[in-house]
């Protein structure tokens, strides 16, 4: 594996880099894994900096040797290239064929229209949906309505009790219930 080959996975941090000379919000698995490529490929073996994953300019003097480094590599590929073409050679480019299996391609057909049905029921299963359905009973509709409440998350649900009025504060869930009425 070469130089090229290891950083791909993080070209589009690289880019990014590139663009706005910040590594801030890079994962931290990502930094480790970019100092190691950087130690094995770019840093000069004889008194080198070794980056410190705390420190905000050692990274981004890292980044920075990487994206150069990085530069130069692709720049070899290309003059590389242009040289055997100039020179009349041939070249042979690998491309890989994904052939999709019968049984995949099923299962990825299925997958779209169990979407798409996910995606009608959802429709209908909306609070929204409920209140305009016809067909069910008024008594359904609240039932519904009831259980959503009472099935919201903590935050959301003092959201809901402010919107009704209810003074939440030094108050559970439960007395909250009470005094909705669920």
């Amino acid at each position: 594996m070469n130089f090229l080959e290891e950083i791909e996975p993080y070209n589009k941090r690289l880019d990014t880099f590139e663009k706005l000379k910040t590594c801030s919000g890079t994962d931290r698995n990502d930094l480790r894994a970019l100092a190691d490529i950087f130690l094995k490929y770019v840093s000069s073996p004889k008194g080198d900096m070794v980056p410190t994953l705390g420190c905000r300019a050692c990274m981004n003097k890292m980044f920075q040797r990487i994206v150069t480094h990085r530069n130069q590599e692709r720049k070899k590929n290309v003059d590389f290239i242009n040289t055997c073409i100039n020179a009349g050679s041939k070249i042979h480019i690998k491309t890989l064929n994904k052939q999709i299996d019968l049984e995949e391609q099923i299962a990825e057909e299925e997958g779209k229209v169990l979407v798409e049905v996910r995606e009608q029921m959802n429709q209908f299963y909306t609070t929204e949906g409920l209140k305009d359905n016809p067909v069910l009973s008024d008594e359904d509709k609240q039932a519904h309505e009831d259980e959503r409440v009472k099935s919201l998350p903590w935050g959301k649900f003092k959201k809901y009790c402010n919107k009704q009025g209810l003074n939440i504060k030094g108050k559970r869930k439960a007395e909250l219930l009470k005094e909705l009425g669920l």
